[in-house]
């Protein structure tokens, strides 16, 4: 298995796939790692992904 390090704490799937040069099964992997939530074509670290959501529930 491989491990994720997201230094900016969210990606664009398809741009980390390219990059990453990832095939079908690498991003099953991906997303399947504890941690992490897909918010559409994004991978977003749980402390990104609270932030969102304080920031939408506060609007």
């Amino acid at each position: 298995m491989r491990y994720l390090f997201m230094e900016r704490g969210a990606v664009n799937l398809a741009d980390f796939a390219w990059a990453r040069q990832l095939n079908g099964e690498g991003m099953r992997e991906l997303l399947q790692q504890p941690g992490y939530i897909q918010a559409g074509y994004s991978l977003l670290n749980a402390p990104v992904a609270a932030r969102w959501q304080r920031k939408i529930s506060t609007h």
